[in-house]
């Protein structure tokens, strides 16, 4: 990592203010034709955003971080609360 970089990083917590997300991803075996359907064979909830991703990279990278946002106290914002302690991202 460049010295410019890492002195940056040196200078404290990471801080990510943002609109937190929940994705929900499909898994598909092929797209669908135009006009059609097609079945996922998986689907499944990720917490995200840019600003969520940005700072579990941190976090996963050693610079301690953070995020600020809104997030309902019902199982989804549970979900991204729980994520993002697993991931080592203070909130």
């Amino acid at each position: 990592m460049p010295a410019g970089v890492r002195g940056l990083l040196d200078k404290g917590p990471l801080l990510s203010a943002c609109d937190v997300m929940l994705d929900l991803i499909f898994y598909l075996e092929s797209l669908p034709p135009p006009g059609g359907d097609v079945r996922a064979r998986e689907a499944l909830f990720s917490p995200g955003g840019a600003s969520v991703n940005f700072a579990v990279a941190a976090s996963r990278l050693g610079q301690p971080s953070a995020v600020v946002g809104k997030v309902a106290r019902d199982a989804a914002g549970l979900t991204i609360l729980d994520f993002l302690g697993r991931e080592g991202v203070d909130t």
